[in-house]
């Protein structure tokens, strides 16, 4: 399946995608879902930007992203994948991140919530903050990763930014 045109947007769904490509996404970004469960395999997003993770946006909800492609997709926050609350058991696995950027997060935004990263490829990611992960509030795993060229702007942050909350 090719999808060109306006994208997906969930609300209070369950929506899963299997070997799709979403190329040419522009203002908008490709997948949108609020308190909705998405799960992505085998899929490819290309050239996709907006202000939030340009090819997924999830705001609650389970998200699982398994063994897809992510190029040149473009936002302020998440280049790739903005996530706010992902539920516990999200994962990100076995996917590539290229030529991906952002403000925070070259690749991967993450805020309030817990996730798994692992057996993913990140390749010239780069933002202000977090080169290829932004993570704020998050109770994060990252696991077998590779980083190549990935770069942060600002507070020495190559690949990785962790934004740690005090508790009390």
């Amino acid at each position: 399946m090719l999808f060109l045109a306006y994208g997906i947007i969930a609300s209070n769904s369950s929506l899963e995608i299997t070997g799709s490509l979403f190329a040419y996404f522009f203002e908008h970004g490709a997948i949108s879902a609020v308190d909705s469960n998405v799960t992505l395999v085998s899929t490819s997003f290309i050239r996709s930007s907006t202000t939030s993770g340009a090819s997924l946006f999830v705001t609650n909800g389970l998200t699982i992203v398994r063994d897809c492609k992510f190029e040149e997709g473009v936002a302020i926050t998440g280049g790739a994948i903005r996530i706010d609350n992902p539920l516990p058991g999200s994962v990100i696995e076995h996917s590539t991140f290229t030529s991906t950027y952002g403000a925070r997060g070259g690749a991967i935004y993450l805020a309030y919530g817990e996730a798994t990263i692992s057996n993913c490829t990140f390749y010239d990611c780069g933002a202000g903050v977090g080169g290829a992960i932004y993570a704020f509030g998050t109770d994060i795993t990252i696991e077998h990763c590779q980083f190549t060229l990935s770069f942060g702007k600002f507070f020495a942050s190559k690949g990785l930014f962790f934004h740690i909350l005090e508790s009390s």
